[in-house]
């Protein structure tokens, strides 16, 4: 995260902040999540010892670019992706940390919460948006018959 000590950053505004940066950095640190991602083999392979480490609040599974870092782009049932996902999820649950993980709709997402994952991202916002875009076009175009 970046600091900036002026009104503009919003520093001051808050009453912590205004106790000065000692106590704004000591805040700051105390309320920051540490979350690496898990996105390459090299993660993958010292998952275990990354999620062992104090300070790290979780593991974020990117399984796109894992997959492409497995050899196996965009193969989201390939048992050896799967067998990675349960990998870093173990670890995760053995050490106390958040697992989360990205799905790009619903029904993949609530598969990864009854598969044990702490968070999982349903998407992104430039996806939401073109749809919503989509849906809007499609409405117009229906009203005007």
């Amino acid at each position: 995260r970046g600091f900036c000590p002026t009104r503009d950053g919003g520093y001051g505004y808050d009453e912590i902040s205004m106790q000065g940066t000692e106590a704004y950095f000591a805040h700051a640190n105390r309320e920051t999540l540490l979350i690496p991602q898990c996105e390459t083999v090299g993660c993958l392979e010292h998952i275990e010892e990354i999620t062992a480490m104090e300070g790290v609040d979780g593991i974020f599974v990117g399984p796109y670019d894992l997959s492409v870092a497995l050899g196996k782009p965009a193969q989201m049932d390939d048992p050896d992706l799967q067998a990675a996902i349960d990998r870093v999820l173990s670890a995760c649950k053995k050490h106390g940390k958040c697992a989360m993980i990205y799905a790009g709709a619903a029904a993949g997402s609530a598969a990864f919460f009854r598969r044990g994952f702490d968070c999982v991202a349903c998407g992104m916002d430039s996806i939401f948006l073109i749809q919503a875009l989509r849906t809007l076009k499609a409405d117009v175009e229906q009203q005007m018959g």
